[in-house]
């Protein structure tokens, strides 16, 4: 289970418009961890702890007038490296063709003389030859609009045999396509897909279906 709520939200011309929530283009109706929500004129569907299994196409309609959603979700993976040792952190990619970028704590990284990039067959890795306490952080291998997210934790002491130990946590990557304009956000938090910037306020749940 990814720990995080997604809000999809689309605006409607009257406080009274009913509107209907498709994924994949089948009818949703309301559930343990989905279920829409009433706000003025915003009409949002919130899916509590996002699993993998949600991500797809949605479409809010209202009559004749349809808003489309893209939702990817993504791992963030927990990993632990020894001081002084070697570590690497590795994502598949569907096509042995496919280049990837490697950023830390937001920034590009570039090779240096303990950091470089490999490649093997579909494999792309950031190896750290010799690992220290300042390569603790946020990595993200990045191919296009899709993201693999890496929190790596340094350990001073070895303690046994080492191991890459990986959790899946919450973290998801949610992109729009529409005419209208939207915002679209990267968070380890709910997510929140706003018309305008503008978050409206007060909130009712009612059923989908």
């Amino acid at each position: 289970t990814l720990f995080l709520d997604s809000i999809l939200s689309c605006e409607v011309a009257d406080t009274k418009t009913e509107v209907k929530w498709y994924k994949d283009g089948k009818l949703l109706t309301s559930s343990r961890t989905v279920h829409a929500e009433l706000k003025g004129k915003s009409r949002q569907l919130v899916i509590d702890s996002v699993e993998k299994k949600d991500a797809g196409e949605y479409i809010c309609e209202s009559g004749s007038e349809k808003l489309v959603f893209r939702m990817h979700v993504a791992v963030r993976r927990e990993v632990k490296a020894i001081l002084s040792h070697k570590a690497s952190l590795s994502c598949e990619v569907s096509d042995s063709k496919t280049e990837v970028k490697w950023y830390k704590d937001g920034k590009l990284l570039t090779s240096s003389r303990t950091v470089h990039a490999e490649l093997k067959g579909k494999s792309r890795q950031l190896v750290i030859d010799s690992v220290e306490m300042k390569d603790a952080g946020e990595y993200i291998c990045e191919s296009g609009s899709e993201k693999l997210v890496f929190r790596m934790h340094v350990a001073g002491k070895e303690g046994g045999f080492f191991r890459i130990m990986i959790l899946p946590i919450g973290c998801s990557l949610v992109s729009v396509k529409s005419d209208t304009s939207f915002h679209t956000s990267f968070f380890r938090g709910p997510i929140s897909l706003l018309k305008q910037g503008v978050s409206p306020e007060g909130s009712e749940s009612h059923s989908l279906a």
